[in-house]
């Protein structure tokens, strides 16, 4: 019989990101909300909902790298790489990518969004894949705002700044 405790079922991480995916939405209506406050009566939701965001953040990196650590083993035992995340995991990602959108603004965003796909497929070449981050975002930016005329979001928390 096998020793399973220690590596977490698929479905199980699943089920865990999810639930930490829909706290993180619930604390960040929370500090939207909070912003909208006075300097005074918003600074303790801003705290409780920061940090819990931080934490959400923190835990949905773990979770992934537990999923990941799965699949890989799974995979490797088959004697095949897998070359691209499940389709699950790309809908969460483009969910968060959504939200961040509206709270960071496109720049921060996407700029994120592009250094974190690679890391979760595992490519190694960092340099090359923020060259490549920051040369698409500055692209995108410049080319919606010149050529089409869209002014992309600039975020609640950044939008001051861009």
């Amino acid at each position: 019989m096998a020793n399973t405790e220690s590596k977490p079922r698929v479905n199980k991480v699943v089920v865990d990101t999810l639930i930490v995916a829909g706290i993180f939405v619930f604390l960040a209506v929370i500090f939207i909300l909070s912003l909208q406050m006075g300097q005074n009566a918003g600074a303790v939701p801003r705290l409780i909902a920061g940090a819990g965001i931080v934490l959400c953040v923190i835990q949905f990196f773990t979770q992934m790298k537990k999923l990941r650590a799965r699949v890989y083993e799974t995979v490797e035992s088959e004697g095949t790489m897998k070359q691209s995340l499940p389709w699950y995991w790309n809908l969460l990602l483009i969910i968060v990518f959504i939200i961040c959108l509206m709270v960071l603004g496109f720049i921060v965003s996407t700029f994120l969004y592009l250094l974190l796909v690679p890391y979760l497929m595992d490519y190694k070449k960092w340099k090359v894949n923020i060259i490549f981050s920051i040369v698409t975002t500055g692209v995108l930016y410049y080319s919606f705002g010149t050529f089409f005329n869209v002014r992309l979001p600039a975020g609640l928390l950044l939008g001051n700044f861009f």
